[in-house]
């Protein structure tokens, strides 16, 4: 009798351990490339709200769209359309090189680009901002209005050091190379590292050798993925590539589907999404440092693991500077719509004028909106 108390007790504690069945079968139907084990252990590793919100991006733009007529900005934004980020979260700026060492304030992230309306980048980087304290929306809008603009902004303290080391760190491999008799190799490696076979290999330096010159050479490689994050479970190619008798770190990044479900067109490929992104926010001159390749039949964003490029971290800023480093992500969010609208004085200055009609409690009762959507997905999932 024991014995089957106890299997009758350690049974329903894994049953109750996991996901709500309901909120797995949502999320398949949003990835059904996914299995159900995935599913549960990217829900799992979604450890607070903030996480949920970030690991599940076609989730929260489906769920917005069937409400979007309860989010207060939506009828005086819903017709300023462009491309926008997707995932634009706290975190999810920073820096970039350009083909000739110069580091520019830019998105790092572009898994989730698509086309939409504007407003739901403000509306999601805002509500990214409120899960890391309680901040008033006012200085924020504020600095996305001047990106909006294209007026001057006195970036924070953070992002004046961290150009600084930017420029420092250039294309030094953001990775631990070893010298051995075989050649470079990584010193440590991101698991789950899974070794390369030879086709695979030739197919990434036959990738490289076309963008660099045929005596561009793959020393090391491996395949590996992540867990948890919007593009859990998508493969990734990493390779210390010699290029000019220079030593980097590649990596490739799977291109899986977008996250901008229900509120944008569809682009004609995945690859041409995220494409079209990079040339409308970035322009010429970035390529050989993040651009767009085909490996087998699949899309990939092949970008360089160094020193030069910089994500913003908040968790590395004091907590008297927090709200400024945010400014500057608002700031650079506005520059990034205004490129997106052309940079033309008829889009932007339309878009601009509505924005001023929209007060600052609607701003914060459209997050709270989407923070209720997100609280009760995560709260099922712990269920």
């Amino acid at each position: 009798m024991k014995k089957s108390f106890f299997l009758f007790f350690l049974l329903s504690s894994q049953l109750h351990a996991k996901p709500c069945t309901n909120l797995v079968s949502k999320m398949l139907e949003l990835y059904p490339d996914q299995n159900t084990q995935m599913m549960i252990t990217r829900i799992k590793n979604a450890q607070d709200k903030h996480m949920f919100m970030r690991a599940f991006i076609p989730y929260y733009y489906k769920e917005s769209f069937e409400i979007k007529e309860t989010i207060p900005v939506f009828q005086k934004l819903k017709n300023h359309r462009g491309q926008i980020v997707g995932d634009a979260h706290v975190g999810n700026f920073g820096l970039l090189l350009d083909n000739k060492g110069k580091p520019a304030m830019t998105l790092v992230d572009y898994d989730d680009v698509g086309e939409a309306p504007l407003f739901l980048d403000v509306m999601r980087l805002s509500q990214s901002a409120s899960y890391v304290d309680d901040f008033d929306m006012t200085k924020f809008l504020e600095a996305y209005k001047r990106g909006l603009k294209g007026t001057d902004h006195q970036v924070s303290q953070y992002m004046t050091d961290l150009q600084a080391k930017s420029i420092k760190g250039g294309q030094t491999p953001k990775a631990k190379v070893l010298t051995t008799p075989q050649g470079p190799r990584f010193g440590e490696k991101t698991e789950p590292a899974t070794a390369l076979q030879p086709a695979q290999q030739k197919s990434l330096e036959k990738v490289l050798q076309t963008k660099f010159g045929k005596n561009t050479k793959l020393h090391d490689s491996y395949s590996t993925m992540k867990e948890s994050g919007g593009s859990a479970y998508g493969t990734r190619y990493h390779g210390l590539v010699e290029i000019d008798g220079k030593i980097t770190f590649v990596e490739f990044k799977e291109i899986m589907k977008g996250g901008v479900i229900g509120w944008g067109k569809k682009a004609a490929t995945d690859g041409k999404r995220v494409e079209g992104a990079m040339n409308t926010y970035l322009g010429k001159g970035f390529d050989e440092n993040l651009s767009v390749v085909k490996i087998g039949d699949k899309s990939y964003q092949m970008r360089f693991k160094t020193e030069g490029n910089k994500a913003i971290d908040v968790s590395a800023v004091s907590k008297k500077e927090v709200e400024n480093v945010i400014a500057d992500e608002f700031y650079i969010l506005g520059t990034l719509h205004r490129r997106s609208l052309g940079n033309t004085n008829t889009g932007v200055t339309a878009y601009a004028k509505d924005l001023e009609t929209v007060s600052i409690q609607e701003w914060e009762d459209s997050v709270k909106v989407m923070k209720k959507v997100v609280k009760k997905a995560y709260n099922a999932g712990q269920e």
